[in-house]
């Protein structure tokens, strides 16, 4: 567990933790879980037990634990890749999530809406459980938003699909981002960013990075995040 600044305020936070620990005893959750849900509703004990209770709940409801038994057929999983690509600079894990090759809205157009949907809770799971086996270490995000197109975007199912996924982000998985990087980004990005930007909140708004296509900027941001093993090769090319 990492506490935050001056002796007074750790002695604050910690008296804090305690008292919400022994309100939520009875969910089990351990130290580093409270503290990521305390610092979520800026320590407000009550916003902060009402979160978890409903987290925890959503987590039974959905199965979430079971979320590696869930049946996605192969062809889906080929056109949503995402990948555990090496360690950043802080011990943390890195994600990659090349949103912009998915071919979500095929998938929902043929009645896979609730099969997407818990794709992207899939994503969240296999990135929270790599930042619990790191000893807590926050996660470093990449979103590629390259051969994003307008077609893509303007489906609004679809962008319900990635709603879900940062309401669950936000609802769910708190303080678990150090970062989030979007690269390659094309204009129409924005009407999907209008439409999710709502649901965040300003310190989660607050650790992500939106970049075009210019490598001589969005380069320089990841690597000093994580080193070059942990970036994906193709952004590495002629670099």
């Amino acid at each position: 567990m990492v506490m935050p600044k001056s002796n007074d305020c750790d002695e604050c936070e910690l008296r804090l933790l305690r008292e919400f620990q022994s309100r939520v005893a009875d969910l089990e959750q351990d130290e580093d879980t409270c503290l990521r849900f305390l610092t979520a509703r800026e320590f407000k004990i009550h916003l902060a037990e009402e979160m978890m209770r409903n987290s925890v709940e959503w987590r039974k409801t959905i199965g979430i634990d079971n979320y590696l038994n869930w049946v996605v057929s192969e062809a889906k999983e080929e056109d949503h890749i995402f990948k555990i690509t090496g360690v950043n600079h802080n011990g943390g894990p890195v994600l990659w999530v090349p949103l912009g090759t998915w071919l979500a809205r095929y998938w929902v157009e043929r009645g896979k809406q609730e099969e997407t949907t818990l794709y992207g809770y899939r994503i969240l799971e296999t990135a929270f459980r790599e930042m619990k086996s790191r000893n807590n270490k926050k996660i470093v995000a990449i979103l590629g938003i390259e051969t994003l197109t307008y077609y893509k975007v303007s489906h609004v199912p679809t962008l319900k699909v990635l709603y879900a996924a940062f309401q669950s982000l936000e609802q769910n998985y708190p303080e678990i981002l150090q970062s989030l990087i979007i690269v390659n980004a094309p204009w129409m990005f924005s009407i999907a960013f209008s439409f999710i930007k709502p649901i965040l909140s300003p310190k989660t708004l607050g650790k992500i990075q939106v970049f075009n296509s210019e490598r001589e900027k969005w380069l320089p941001a990841l690597r000093q995040l994580m080193p070059d093993s942990a970036i994906p090769s193709d952004y590495l090319k002629s670099a």
